[in-house]
């Protein structure tokens, strides 16, 4: 209806979602690459569907490995791995396994590169 905008809460679908009509997202995966993920919305929501897949699957793996042992373990490993937060955690929050911090980090060096 007008004035009622849907919002993407699973950011492994948001570029179904807005490519058929959502107004955007809610992300997680955004938090640790900001230019990627949003540039993804911004190519969907002007109907540049090449360029919204890139970025998709560019961020694919990487948002897979975010919820792989919950949240916000993930996300918090990502930001430490690229130097915004430090990575000692608090309970009740959780590290994620050193499995994979390791895969999260290989994937920040990766994605890092869309982020130029």
């Amino acid at each position: 209806p007008q004035g009622f905008d849907v919002l993407s809460g699973d950011d492994n679908l948001t570029l179904p979602l807005v490519a058929s009509g959502a107004h955007g997202v809610i992300s997680v995966s955004g938090q640790g690459f900001p230019k990627t993920f949003s540039q993804m919305v911004r190519d969907a929501r002007a109907g540049r569907m090449e360029a919204a897949r890139v970025g998709h699957y560019a961020m694919l793996r990487f948002t897979q490995q975010l919820f792989a042992e919950g949240n916000p373990g993930g996300i918090k490993s990502t930001l430490a791995h690229l130097g915004i937060i430090h990575p000692a955690l608090r309970l009740p929050l959780w590290p994620v396994s050193p499995q994979l911090d390791a895969a999260l980090a290989q994937s920040v060096r990766e994605l890092q590169q869309h982020e130029l």
